[in-house]
């Protein structure tokens, strides 16, 4: 399956309540429902939400998610830092490495 991310298309981002900056509402999600989780599964209406993130995309977004934050550097800074041009485009590449929402949203038969 290939990814077509349709925010970066639109060459558009989100930046969430505290200052850190997502490529898309998806990813934004799943970030905030874990700072509100303390760690533990959320239950929605869509089912349960475990949020021990294990996928490394995002174990890497948060590795360097001081500097992707909008208290501590400049949007241009931000857009142009290594996870947005490199770490998550280059894994799109990979199935094992694609993060589900991008395969969920974004992602297109060949």
């Amino acid at each position: 399956m290939k990814i077509i991310c349709e925010w970066k298309v639109k060459n558009k981002y989100l930046q969430n309540f505290n200052g850190q900056v997502y490529p898309c509402c998806y990813l934004v999600q799943t970030q905030t429902q874990k700072l509100f989780a303390n760690g533990e599964a959320i239950v929605t209406g869509g089912g349960t939400i475990q949020l021990e993130e294990k996928q490394e995309i995002f174990k890497k977004y948060n590795e360097v998610k001081d500097e992707l934050n909008v208290f501590n550097n400049d949007i241009e800074t931000i857009l142009s830092h290594e996870w947005f041009t490199k770490t998550l485009p280059e894994s799109w590449d990979d199935p094992n490495k694609t993060l589900k929402q991008c395969t969920k949203h974004c992602g297109v038969k060949e």
